[in-house]
């Protein structure tokens, strides 16, 4: 698989688990994230009132939105 194809296939998973959590009502689980788009949100993104959902900490959806965004643009060298 190309780097490309890699990036694709890492934001179809993302956009994915977005929709369930806002359907749900429910923060975004790092447990269900790609590691490169954590990896992302955890250099970039993270603050420090993240909302806890299980007894863990877990990303608001704007947070994975961003990472998707620069993940696009190291893809396109933006």
């Amino acid at each position: 698989m190309t780097e490309a194809d890699e990036i694709y296939a890492d934001t179809l998973v993302t956009v994915s688990i977005i929709r369930t959590a806002l359907r749900a009502g429910q923060p975004v689980d790092p447990e269900h994230l790609p590691e490169r788009i954590v990896e992302i949100i955890e250099a970039n993104c993270v603050r420090s009132n993240m909302p806890m959902a299980d007894g863990r900490p877990h990303y608001l959806v704007d947070d994975v939105v961003k990472a998707l965004d620069i993940l696009r643009g190291e893809a396109t060298g933006e």
